[in-house]
């Protein structure tokens, strides 16, 4: 795998917060405490391996060269340069990258 530096931009990454009100409702939120940066790489997906029925929802590929990248499937991301919201679906890690899988949430 031959990636180009230029091409990596700044990615944030926020974990999710599941809160339950009084009337029982879970809402989701980030945790901007805990906001963590990388750089990576955006890919777009093979849509014939990776197409949501359900919800349509534009998805990306992120890989990333940083070992250390705290994240799980639910945490949120944020694209530095860009207002979308994404919430990782898969995550993979290898020997010497990370693939993360996301979805765009809808305001």
């Amino acid at each position: 795998m031959h990636l180009k530096q230029r091409k990596m931009r700044k990615i944030s990454i926020y974990k999710q917060i599941l809160s339950i009100d009084e009337s029982g409702l879970v809402s989701e939120a980030l945790d901007e405490n805990s906001k963590r940066d990388f750089f990576a790489i955006i890919r777009p997906i093979d849509q014939r391996r990776y197409i949501d029925y359900k919800t349509a929802r534009p998805r990306r590929r992120l890989i990333g060269f940083s070992a250390e990248m705290e994240g799980r499937e639910g945490d949120f991301l944020k694209i530095d340069n860009d207002s979308t919201i994404y919430k990782i679906n898969e995550l993979r890690r290898y020997e010497k990258h990370i693939e993360i899988e996301m979805e765009a949430l809808i305001d």
